[in-house]
């Protein structure tokens, strides 16, 4: 148990917030309950109230990355009951995302609040920081409430919240490959493999994540396809500009390339069929149609 000294937690409040804008705030705090849930599994989506618990936690840490509600202040503003509150910071721990420190009671040896550490966000180093706090130790603080957690287990620590797409930059890769599917079996096996390096428990339920990630694959892959569409009409009414006298000018400089020798030509670009193997190959695995 890691106890913060009163000198500390001064200096913890005092650490810049990263965002006051509540729909940056509610961004940050989608992106860190995702972490949990892929970590917990189902054991986070069958617990409804403790999982109400978790994110009045998370929603308080998303400014400044911890958060240090009480026991009765939770259960009384949520409704629900101690056990509850405290089931949540057991699931809390043991997803690995998060590190549980308490403060320092100055009325008593025993600690006071709980404070809790999210190792995802943006401001983790500076809280390691003022905490004395470095990976291995910060896991010492964890695994000391864990009676079966293997103590050589590495966890890699990183310090801030990856939007969409940089969370999935391999996706990049699989873009016009001769052979998607073999690509996004390498792809899955990488996100199972970072999961069980960043998680002490590893991943409990693994078909429902391998199945989750495959649907996030698959929606990417229709969204892709759906935002050239989109664009390539748009491309078209551009062509297409009316005038002052109400007729219709055309762009016929569109077509020049029409002219050129075949050399010089750009090589025209299928944007419906340009992600179709990757949306393809994906909807084979999953069994539907597209």
């Amino acid at each position: 148990m890691y106890i913060i000294t009163s000198e500390q937690f001064t200096q913890l409040k005092e650490i810049e917030r990263v965002t006051d804008f509540v729909y940056k705030r509610r961004k940050i705090k989608n992106e860190l309950m995702e972490r949990i849930a892929d970590a917990l599994g189902r054991k986070f989506r069958k617990a409804q109230k403790t999982t109400r618990v978790i994110d009045e936690i998370v929603w308080l840490a998303t400014d400044r990355g911890f958060s240090f509600p009480g026991r009765e202040t939770l259960a009384k503003k949520l409704g629900v009951s101690l056990p509850t509150v405290d089931r949540a910071t057991r699931m809390l721990k043991d997803s690995g995302e998060v590190v549980v420190c308490y403060r320092e009671n100055p009325n008593s040896n025993g600690p006071k609040t709980p404070v809790f550490i999210f190792r995802s966000h943006a401001n983790f180093e500076r809280i390691a920081a003022v905490l004395n706090l470095r990976d291995n130790e910060a896991d010492k603080v964890e695994n000391a409430e864990k009676p079966t957690e293997s103590s050589d287990l590495a966890r890699k620590t990183d310090a801030t919240i990856s939007s969409p797409v940089e969370k999935h930059d391999d996706i990049n890769k699989l873009i016009d490959n001769t052979h998607p599917l073999d690509k996004i079996v390498k792809y899955v096996a990488i996100k199972v493999n970072e999961v069980q390096k960043r998680h002490p428990y590893g991943i409990r339920y693994l078909s429902a994540y391998i199945n989750k990630t495959l649907d996030d694959l698959m929606q990417r892959a229709k969204a892709k396809v759906n935002a050239e569409k989109a664009r390539a009409q748009q491309r078209k009414q551009a062509d297409y500009q009316p005038t002052a006298t109400g007729l219709i000018w055309y762009d016929f400089t569109a077509d020049t390339s029409a002219s050129q020798p075949t050399s010089q030509r750009k090589p025209a670009i299928d944007t419906d069929d340009m992600f179709a193997p990757l949306l393809q190959a994906v909807a084979r695995i999953k069994g539907v149609e597209v």
